[in-house]
């Protein structure tokens, strides 16, 4: 598949091989049939259809689950993932609890005391059996007793979860911890709580208290019944997210919402085929992607042991400057959601100069590559209210000049900056003549250095640098700091190190 626009071969994403392997194991597990490809449909965008057949890789059939893989290609947009195996494992589940079921449980007013287990155990009121419904709609398993749910101390934890009207063992409720009470000991329901006690497997969602309505255990969107029908995990190799503001909530697997939007059409479409109506868990792996998330964005934005299964169209444009805009747009999001105050860094030197020399802890700076513009853009958004921006000044002086996306390739008027900051400093057109001759813009300095002009030029340089970026940014405190390619620090606005200073304070 080739963009129209720059004739250039287009990949596709972790997400989009992640929904085929799950269509492809899907169909191997409701048909028993063998695949060694499988064609994958869907709309990247909304007037745009696309079909794709992905060849199948390490297929393993067992009678209860099926697992597969698709290589990641990323076309001509090379990236760290591209050729991993990206594995989807199929498996049924059991079935949730009918909402006649559910109506029985509320008739019989059941109120949880949790205590010792085994013969001392608290009676449930209204349950002389002690019994708790399962929430399994057949006869299997249809209850656990109080012993079942007791830790080794004999206690039962539970959270009762106002947001949800949901009970649910302590540890697996998806909602705010603000909403939560803890049951331990002697504590006990109100006799006018939700009354239904159910385990949770792994990845349920939850039901309201109309049980009519299902709500994704991770968006919280209503009527998503997908979402419980078709339970997605994270396995071997995909990270987990660890902070708030990224696309998953803490201690989910970094499965963004586009792919599991994705992997849930692709295996419903199979079920649809199949006349299946059941439950499927989906459990998503990328062996060896803890090793490959090291040379990723992860473990900056919080994301720990392993890559993200992203791509909210599935196809990789052969444009890898709008992943690491949005990469940089996310992590500032992530990092101003525990301080007001942010290190803005273009690379390496400005990064190792606030980390060793100002103290700047790594979760208050942001490498933000070519766009600081787009950082300084979501900071405003993120509530950043002192922002200091410090890096080398081959980058830095380009927003002297307004200029907001700072590569080479497209931005490289460095030199010419520097020339128009000397004039208004007083250079002589001769000076100007050797100026335009120089390389780098280190030795423009030198050369106004014994000219006598550096310090004037360098008041002027962060005069018009400071007025663009306050323009853009347009709220927060700016602050700033050149440095050679060395780290020795060139020049720096007036209140620069004090910022630097009361980041403390966050």
């Amino acid at each position: 598949m080739s963009s129209g626009k720059s004739g250039k071969r287009h990949g596709y994403t972790t997400g989009a091989c992640a929904a085929a392997a799950a269509k492809a194991a899907a169909r191997m597990l409701l048909t028993g049939q063998s695949l060694e490809q499988i064609e994958l449909q869907w709309r990247p965008y909304p007037d745009q259809s696309v079909s794709v057949t992905f060849p199948l890789e390490d297929v393993t059939v067992k009678t209860d689950a099926v697992c597969c893989a698709v290589r990641k290609d990323a076309g001509e947009d090379i990236d760290v993932t591209d050729g991993m195996l990206i594995y989807a494992k199929v498996s049924r589940l059991p079935e949730k609890a009918s909402p006649e079921e559910i109506t029985e449980a509320e008739d019989h007013g059941m109120i949880l005391i949790s205590g010792p287990s085994g013969p001392d155990q608290k009676p449930v009121q209204n349950n002389p059996e002690n019994r708790i419904s399962t929430g399994q709609a057949d006869d299997s398993v249809p209850f656990f007793t109080l012993s079942d749910l007791a830790d080794d101390n004999g206690v039962i934890p539970m959270r009762w979860d106002q947001a949800a009207a949901f009970l649910s063992p302590e540890g697996k409720s998806q909602k705010s911890e603000k909403n939560l009470i803890t049951l331990s000991g002697e504590s006990q329901l109100d006799a006018g709580s939700w009354p239904i006690f159910r385990k949770l497997f792994p990845g349920d969602a939850e039901i309201d208290r109309n049980c009519d309505t299902h709500v994704d255990p991770v968006t919280g969107t209503p009527d998503r019944q997908e979402a419980e029908r078709f339970v997605i995990t994270g396995g071997e190799g995909i990270g987990t997210v660890t902070k708030p503001g990224l696309d998953q909530p803490p201690g989910e697997p970094a499965i963004n919402s586009g792919p599991r939007r994705m992997i849930r059409d692709a295996v419903a479409s199979v079920c649809e085929a199949c006349e299946y109506e059941g439950r499927l868990q989906i459990e998503i792996s990328a062996p060896g992607g803890q090793e490959t998330a090291e040379k990723t964005f992860n473990p900056r934005l919080g994301i720990q042991g392993g890559i993200s299964i992203l791509g909210s169209t599935g196809i990789v444009e052969p444009m890898s400057g709008r992943a690491v805009a949005e990469t940089v747009r996310t992590e500032v999001r992530v990092k101003a959601a525990d301080s007001t105050f942010l290190a803005l860094v273009p690379g390496n030197t400005g990064a190792a100069f606030v980390r060793q020399e100002l103290l700047i802890p790594e979760t208050q700076t942001v490498i933000v590559s070519n766009y600081p513009g787009e950082a300084l853009d979501e900071a405003k958004k993120a509530g950043v209210q002192k922002v200091l921006l410090a890096g080398s000044l081959g980058k830095l002086i380009k927003l002297a000049g307004g200029i907001f996306y700072t590569h080479s390739r497209d931005a490289d008027a460095r030199i010419d900056i520097l020339m128009r900051c000397a004039v208004q400093a007083g250079a002589s057109s001769a000076l100007l003549r050797q100026l335009d001759g120089c390389v780098t813009t280190e030795a423009g300095l030198d050369l106004l250095d014994q000219n006598g002009l550096l310090d004037l030029t360098a008041d002027v340089i962060l005069e018009r640098a400071l007025a663009h970026t306050q323009r853009r940014a347009d709220g927060p405190r700016i602050e700033m700091i050149f440095l050679r390619n060395s780290g020795e620090v060139l020049m720096f606005t007036d209140g620069a190190f004090t910022v630097a200073m009361e980041k403390a304070d966050e």
